[in-house]
């Protein structure tokens, strides 16, 4: 089921790298693909480098609000 779920995720979402993380809580980890660095300002509009959710559920509804936050015009788009 994991494996699995974290093959839908990726390809839903191929700007990232999706991963479960081993230990007993087995977070679900989402990292953006590119090792690029969010500026200050993309920061402040609430956008991550990695994501970490306790469920597949969480993560695909944070990844989803990246999104619409990367489609939002930036202060300086304004």
């Amino acid at each position: 089921m994991d494996e699995r779920e974290v093959e839908r995720l990726s390809e839903d979402y191929p700007d990232w790298c999706i991963s479960r993380l081993s230990g007993p809580a087995r977070w679900w980890k989402a990292t953006r693909r590119g090792g690029g660095r969010l500026s200050g300002e993309e920061h402040g509009r609430g956008l991550a480098c990695t994501l970490i959710e306790d469920t597949a559920e969480r993560l695909r509804e944070e990844l989803e609000h990246q999104i619409l936050t990367e489609a939002e015009p930036s202060r300086d788009d304004r």
